[in-house]
């Protein structure tokens, strides 16, 4: 089953939202995938690929530990016309970038929550130029923004585990979600870290957007995810990050690595909530112990502002919406906006979220309305 519509924004919008709902085996999964990257975006200019025995490895990389993407690897090869198995080419990721950073999150723990439930909201803040551009290469004709063709993607495969989640730029990740065991990830971008370095190569491995995707695939709880993630080879493509996983049981904790790949489990206090941001948790004893901020960044002052928010708990699902907006990317500088804001209810395994639509006159924000999805619904619809 596939089910292809757009539910925020148009051709005249900075954002025009996709959304996905696909069912079947991961070989159909991949396929309809690739399908949607080959009709909705032109290829991505080659930029020296990686070596044939470099595809040779990261093929056989993903065959060893993470079958399911290895799966969908087979559909993705299928749709691209090309044999899986050809060390020349390298059908593992599905680019989603339309040619011709930072980040804020906020888990409430069920014990800090007005309900008793587990809730993460995000809200996702980037550049609002071409991938060119951001690149610092000169902008081609036309050329849209880099993040402006987004898609909330709900999947159910026939053997692993159902997921909704929001991704862009290569549709076989994501930059946020949540499976139906109820564990939730967040990417946000470390801009603190002087030791790491993004590859912008393909390597063996996962890439910061499909870290995320491995762990919705394979886990259940904060204890899988962090026994995967130590035993999972990670680089960084474009950008490095750090990343805010929880699960319905209460529990969270956020990931990080620093100088030589050190590697660092950063976990939530069970009664109270956990604000992130984009410097490095693990280096800090708190938000009470963070510098001001230089001139070229607000991080340290964005969780601050939704530390003393999450003060005022017990928090409603509103109360985490209101600290969001309080740090939302909303200036008249139009070099960065928050592209969208993402609020999960782990307990519903659900989703509601809105995006950025432009700028209205006067030069007010227009976001689109709050948009919400269950895992679940659809079958039962």
């Amino acid at each position: 089953m596939y089910v292809n519509s757009i539910v925020a924004g148009g051709t005249e919008d900075f954002l025009l939202v996709r959304h996905l709902v696909l069912r079947g085996s991961q070989h159909e999964i991949g396929r309809a995938l690739a399908e949607e990257s080959l009709r909705s975006f032109p290829p991505v200019p080659a930029l020296g690929g990686p070596t044939p025995l470099l595809n040779r490895a990261r093929r056989r990389w993903f065959e060893r530990n993470w079958p399911q993407h290895f799966a969908r690897l087979h559909g993705i090869a299928d749709a691209y016309g090309v044999d899986l198995f050809d060390d020349c080419a390298a059908p593992c990721e599905l680019p989603a970038v339309p040619f011709a950073a930072g980040c804020s999150a906020l888990w409430c723990p069920p014990r800090s929550s007005t309900d008793g439930r587990t809730r993460i909201g995000r809200n996702f803040d980037f550049m609002t130029a071409s991938a060119m551009e951001i690149a610092g290469l000169p902008p081609e004709p036309g050329q849209p923004p880099m993040m402006s063709r987004p898609y909330v993607i709900e999947a159910y495969p026939e053997d692993a585990r159902a997921s909704i989640t929001v991704a862009a730029c290569d549709l076989s990740g994501c930059l946020d979600g949540c499976n139906d065991a109820g564990l939730a990830v967040v990417v946000l971008a470390d801009d603190e870290s002087t030791t790491l370095r993004p590859a912008h190569r393909l390597q063996a491995g996962v890439h910061e957007l499909q870290l995320p995707r491995l762990l919705l695939d394979t886990c259940s709880s904060v204890d899988e995810a962090i026994e995967t993630l130590y035993c999972t080879k990670q680089y960084d493509n474009f950008i490095t990050c750090h990343y805010l996983v929880a699960d319905a049981h209460g529990d969270a904790f956020v990931w990080e690595r620093d100088t030589h790949n050190a590697e660092h489990v950063v976990r939530a206090a069970a009664d109270d909530p956990l604000t992130v941001t984009n410097f490095l948790l693990h280096r800090y004893e708190g938000t009470s112990s963070l510098p001001e901020d230089d001139p070229s960044s607000n991080m340290f002052q964005r969780a601050k502002i939704l530390a003393t928010r999450a003060q005022a708990a017990p928090l409603s699902g509103d109360d985490l919406s209101a600290a969001l907006d309080a740090v939302c990317v909303e200036s008249g500088d139009p070099v960065a906006r928050t592209l969208w804001r993402s609020l999960y209810d782990l307990d519903d395994r659900s989703l509601t979220i809105d995006f950025y639509l432009g700028r209205a006159p006067g030069g007010c924000q227009r976001r689109s309305a709050p948009r919400s999805f269950s895992l679940g619904l659809e079958a039962a619809a």
